[in-house]
């Protein structure tokens, strides 16, 4: 499962465009997101989820391919873990 870092305060924020950004209050970082990143960094934020979680709710918004779903969505994961957004609760799947 992976989860927001609970030393982290982060905030998701819409622009005027539609276009959606994450601030971390504690770096002062700014990422800008599109709409599927803002759909998952939220999700997380909100309760611990699974990877197969994250991957049946985004097929139930998007239609993709799961093999292609699956390699983006384990690399932006890493990603957020990386920045210390996120975090593996029991390991990386």
């Amino acid at each position: 499962m992976i989860r927001l870092n609970p030393r982290k305060k982060i905030e998701l924020s819409e622009g005027k465009t539609g276009e959606c950004f994450a601030f971390d209050h504690e770096t002062g970082v700014i990422f800008h997101l599109n709409r599927l990143a803002t759909l998952i960094l939220a999700k997380i934020m909100q309760s611990p989820h699974t990877v197969d979680q994250l991957v049946e709710e985004i097929r139930s918004r998007f239609t993709v391919p799961e093999g292609i779903l699956r390699a983006d969505l384990g690399s932006f994961l890493d990603e957020v873990c990386r920045e210390d957004l996120a975090e593996w609760i029991d390991g990386p799947p």
